[in-house]
């Protein structure tokens, strides 16, 4: 049997559906699926790596056979094998329902279905009946998730140029909570604390506040400026194994940059692909594509 995984545009969700899919379906069988991600796009070699580290083969060439259970990601716009079901996603934005017009014009009888991504808890019936129009089956409506939308460490670093103390290892560790320090003089450690953050920016000339956030165990600290980091922050730092993002950029300037990668991360490491999977279970989506083989 040969799934393969199709949209009409990037940035759908698409590696997130197969990987979710590819475990529940070796749970219930007992045997992983076959993985593959088809070259065609900028993401093609990215994808590639993620399914290699999650047991696929991460191969890019064509699937030669349709004898065992096959899951393959195509570039978005690309055609599928003959043999193959298609299972269609489109994430909900304004190009929706064009997207799902695309889908259907390319694939045909073939299109299984189409999965939905993205999805605002008060639009799920309104978008329902646009699947519904666009004469598509509706195979899932996946909700909108701030972790799997959220940037990893090292896009953040990517994103603010910053040099890092301390990342090595952590590179793909979500920073779904993202927040500014306090531009009072008090440390203000409780502030910190009750805003529980995955990451924190602070500027390079508070070192009262660096300590703070340190001290209230801040997973990761964005420091902003040209001020020379003090010897005891770094100390603190390294006893904790705390990374440091380290940015000439201006605090203003990291936030705009920072801001610009919501929704657009790549998927990608095993916060994501837990989180993939327990939406994906959560919604049933593999009973529902089973029920329609």
């Amino acid at each position: 049997m040969l799934y393969a995984i199709a949209s009409a545009q990037t940035g759908t969700g698409k590696t997130a559906v197969l990987v979710a899919l590819a475990q529940l379906l070796a749970e219930r069988s007992g045997t992983p699926p076959r993985l593959q991600r088809i070259e065609g796009d900028t993401g093609a070699a990215a994808d590639a790596r993620t399914l290699s580290t999650l047991g696929g083969s991460g191969q890019t060439e064509a699937p030669s056979s349709a004898e065992v259970v096959t899951l393959t990601e195509l570039p978005a716009g690309q055609s599928a094998p003959q043999e193959a079901m298609i299972i269609g996603v489109a994430r909900c934005n304004g190009t929706l329902t064009a997207d799902l017009s695309r889908l259907a014009t390319a694939h045909g009888q073939a299109l299984t279905g189409v999965v939905l991504t993205f999805v605002p808890e008060k639009d799920r019936e309104s978008l329902a009946t646009v699947v519904q129009e666009a004469g598509v089956r509706l195979l899932g409506l996946l909700p909108e998730d701030r972790l799997l939308a959220s940037p990893t460490l090292a896009e953040v670093v990517d994103a603010v140029e910053a040099r890092t103390v301390q990342a090595a290892g952590q590179e793909q560790r979500v920073l779904d909570r993202i927040f500014i320090s306090s531009i009072s003089a008090d440390p203000n450690q409780g502030y910190v604390a009750r805003l529980n953050p995955t990451a924190l920016v602070v500027r390079s000339d508070k070192p009262d506040q660096q300590l703070a956030a340190l001290y209230a165990g801040v997973p990761s600290l964005i420091i902003s400026g040209t001020v020379p980091i003090l010897p005891y922050v770094l100390e603190r730092a390294e006893e904790d194994g705390t990374p440091l993002l380290l940015t000439a950029l201006n605090t203003a300037d990291v936030v705009r940059r920072i801001e610009q990668l919501y929704g657009r991360s790549r998927f990608g490491g095993a916060e994501k692909v837990q989180r993939s999977r327990e939406i994906i279970e959560d919604r049933g989506l593999l009973e529902t594509l089973l029920a329609v083989r």
